[in-house]
């Protein structure tokens, strides 16, 4: 595993903690809660959304034994005070859920896209190849000058990164934007009894996240079989998906 490519890899992190808790809060400010900004979270200063234990998770994904840096990771969730927003409580924070995973999605998918504008050779080669690590280096050792490439490799990077942190970001379990779009839509009781066990479901995910690919290599499992792993790869497939869609896209 390259290690700039795994600096790389945290930096994006960092960087994408600030994006879409970011705009989340200013989602939440936009639909008439203000309370987000007098908590310093209306901002892109990643300082102001990180979260130890997701931080630490990121840290392990991005510098991992299995050789794939992947950037898994979370910061502290973004909780309206939903009595205040215009379009309704649940609705409301539904929307302030959706607006972080959008985010990282469309953010991933346009850099995608840009880089393939760019060098749709050079992106059809990413994707043949593989996006991080090792192969991600190979191909973008025949580019010149050096510094072009380390910019390029980073915006494949941090792209990966957006696609990666969106898609776990669906899994219905806290601190995940997930959970607040399940919880938004169950009754009243389900819904409470689901909020107490906020405590319980951050230490099922991280078990998941990290324990269980240990699991699965003891019990000589297939490593795709671990979230982790599927959300990286399906982060992989939506990657090369659009890096081939670019050449299309100069013929419009």
């Amino acid at each position: 595993m390259n290690p700039i490519v795994m600096l790389m890899t945290f930096a994006s992190f960092f960087l994408v903690m600030g994006v879409r808790y970011g705009a989340q809060a200013a989602m939440a400010n936009l639909l008439g809660d203000g309370s987000l900004a007098r908590q310093g979270r209306l901002s892109l200063n990643p300082a102001r959304h990180l979260e130890a234990l997701g931080t630490c998770v990121a840290l392990l994904f991005s510098f991992p034994i299995s050789g794939a840096a992947v950037g898994l990771g979370w910061g502290r969730p973004i909780q309206p005070d939903a009595m205040r927003l215009r379009t309704g409580a649940n609705a409301g924070v539904a929307i302030v859920a959706l607006t972080g995973i959008a985010t990282n999605l469309l953010l991933g998918v346009g850099l995608a896209v840009a880089l393939g504008l760019v060098h749709p050779t050079f992106g059809a080669n990413l994707c043949a190849s593989g996006l991080l690590g090792g192969p991600l280096q190979g191909c973008l050792a025949g580019w010149q000058p050096g510094w072009l490439l380390r910019i390029e490799q980073f915006g494949f990077v941090f792209a990966s990164v957006n696609l990666v942190v969106g898609l776990l970001n669906i899994i219905p379990l806290f601190p995940l934007d997930g959970y607040f779009l399940l919880f938004t839509t169950l009754p009243n009781n389900a819904a409470v009894r689901y909020r107490n066990s906020q405590e319980r479901q951050q230490i099922i995910l991280t078990a998941v996240l990290l324990v269980l690919p240990l699991l699965l290599s003891f019990l000589r499992l297939p490593a795709y079989l671990a979230p982790g792993t599927l959300v990286h790869g399906l982060a992989n497939v939506l990657m090369g998906i659009f890096t081939q869609f670019a050449p299309f896209a100069q013929q419009l």
